[in-house]
C-alpha cells in the first residue's frame, strides 16, 4: 500500500495500524498514513503508534510517516 493516498482507504489503515496483530502490518499502515497525516484522525493514529507500539519498528515508521508530513 506504498503511496496510497486516497482517503478512501484511510479507514482501513487506521483499523489496521491500531488493532491488526501483526507488526508488519502496522508499519505498513503507518507508512501508507503519512500521505494523510494531515487529517486530525491519521496524526493522531500515528502519534499513538510512535509513542506506544509494542514493535520498535511500527514505532520508526510512525515517527518518520510524521516527520514527513511537517
Amino acid at each position: 500500500l506504498d503511496k496510497v493516498t486516497d482517503p478512501r482507504f484511510q479507514a482501513a489503515l487506521l483499523f489496521r495500524i491500531q488493532r491488526d496483530p501483526s507488526a508488519r502490518v502496522r508499519e505498513e499502515a503507518a507508512e501508507s498514513l503519512g500521505p494523510l497525516a494531515g487529517d486530525p484522525a491519521v496524526k493522531l493514529a500515528l502519534e499513538q503508534a510512535a509513542a506506544g507500539d509494542a514493535d520498535e519498528k511500527v514505532r520508526r515508521q510512525a515517527e518518520r510517516s510524521l516527520k514527513s508530513r511537517r
